[in-house]
């Protein structure tokens, strides 16, 4: 199956002990089977460390947080016991593959980087080059079914008016509500508030930014200064690549436009509530915007619904 990739892909690495927010902490690691089977068959001493700490129990096999919900092969120093003893290929496929994630096609697949890790954040929002996806090894023709190839089409749209850097990114935001009847107002983050607060949430801080929303004006904000316009285009974009897709299959095509622009208005109204914002404040809310609605369906459902 061929690959896709975006242009800021190949740049990522995992900064391990040097994250400020690990994602061994807090995140139920489920096993696959066939990792569960090398783990079964693992010998020695640390083999058995290992099958102490995984829970057969559930519904899917995963290991037992510790305190503060720590992976149990989380060392202090921040990195991973089970690669210090038997390498990186031993770790289960949810390990290896975060932050990325994939969309699949009849013809290929999409893979692209979750916002959700602050590192990923970093470089999908601080990326130059426009937004694009590339071959990810060797090109070919796709050969799209009929309703594959007008979502690809829409999507293309999208992204031209997304990347369109002539106009502010605020310009672009209504230029794309204006194609699809969409009222920007409407999304604003005092008017979704609500919404926001009824979602289910992680973290207490982002309670508490979500409790400190008030009037936003978006020209009148960080989203209109043009020394940050390529990190909200790069938000954008990355908010239609990773949700738009998924519309072939549920028709809610608008609703996850509506999400991305209100997703935007949101990282920039929480950045407002920062004195002297900056590029690395607008990759923290966008990781925390990530990391409590995108990696909940029910969040996300709920959002689309109501959106």
């Amino acid at each position: 199956m061929k690959t896709l990739v975006p242009n800021y892909y190949k740049k990522f690495r995992c900064i391990a002990d040097k994250c400020r927010h690990n994602c061994c902490i807090g995140w139920e690691i489920d096993i696959d089977e066939d990792t569960l089977a090398y783990y079964t068959d693992l010998p020695g001493d640390f083999g058995e460390k290992v099958r102490k700490n995984i829970d057969l129990q559930s519904e899917c096999p995963h290991f037992i947080l510790k305190e503060r919900e720590r992976c149990p092969f989380l060392e202090p120093d921040g990195l991973c016991e089970i690669i210090k003893n038997l390498g990186e290929d031993a770790l289960c496929d949810i390990c290896t593959d975060h932050p990325r994630f994939r969309n699949f096609f009849s013809d290929h697949t999409e893979m692209g980087l979750g916002l959700c890790c602050e590192e990923a954040a970093r470089i999908i929002l601080t990326s130059s080059d426009p937004f694009e996806l590339v071959f990810d090894g060797e090109a070919f023709e796709p050969g799209l079914a009929d309703e594959e190839k007008e979502m690809f089409d829409r999507r293309e749209a999208l992204f031209s008016v997304i990347r369109t850097r002539s106009l502010s990114v605020i310009e672009r935001m209504e230029r794309i509500a204006s194609e699809y009847s969409i009222q920007l107002s409407e999304l604003l983050p005092e008017k979704l508030k609500e919404l926001y607060l009824s979602l289910e949430r992680l973290d207490k801080k982002w309670t508490d930014l979500l409790l400190s929303i008030a009037r936003f004006d978006p020209k009148s904000s960080i989203l209109s200064d043009k020394e940050y316009s390529i990190c909200f285009e790069q938000l954008l974009c990355y908010l239609i690549f990773r949700h738009f897709a998924d519309g072939m299959y549920d028709e809610r095509y608008i609703a996850r436009i509506k999400f991305a622009l209100s997703g935007v208005f949101l990282v920039a109204s929480l950045c407002d509530g920062i004195d002297d914002a900056n590029a690395f404040d607008i990759a923290e809310m966008s990781r925390m915007l990530s990391s409590e609605i995108e990696y909940s369906e029910e969040n996300l459902d709920k959002l689309f619904d109501s959106l």
